[in-house]
């Protein structure tokens, strides 16, 4: 229930830093690392009718409820904003954060694709080679100093 750094106050025993990479390894597991409350809800009932282990990740950290995230499917990578000029490939609550950045990246006329892949595993993988083939290749930027 701390994921990654978000309960930063409790210390470094309660961070979880090499929990996916860990758990993704061992055979037959199911990794879930779901975007907000509502998804966890739908993960938790989806992962009760799977026959083998399952890891689901999640925060104890306050996160905001995603409005139109679709439904949460096992296996299933979500496209949650569209964008052609570069794509964020991420799960759990970072969903949040990286739509926020999608926001500042828009700001510089940079259209950012979110791709909420809540199950790592097994990764969809069809999903995320689809959106990494698709983005289009902006022309370099100068380099501000």
């Amino acid at each position: 229930s701390h994921a990654g750094l978000t309960v930063g106050e409790d210390g470094a025993s309660h961070q979880m830093l090499e929990d996916i990479a860990l758990m993704r390894v061992l055979p037959n597991m199911r990794v879930i690392v779901p975007a907000d409350s509502r998804q966890t809800e739908a993960a938790v009932a989806a992962i009760a009718e799977v026959d083998g282990p399952c890891y689901m990740r999640v925060s104890r950290a306050s996160t905001p409820i995603l409005e139109d995230l679709p439904p949460f499917e096992l296996g299933k990578a979500n496209v949650v904003r569209d964008g052609k000029d570069i794509a964020l490939i991420t799960c759990g609550v970072e969903v949040a954060e990286c739509m926020k950045a999608a926001d500042l990246l828009a700001d510089q006329g940079i259209e950012a694709l979110v791709l909420n892949a809540a199950t790592i595993k097994p990764l969809d993988d069809d999903v995320v080679a689809e959106v990494a083939l698709t983005a289009e290749r902006p022309p370099p930027r100068p380099v501000r100093s």
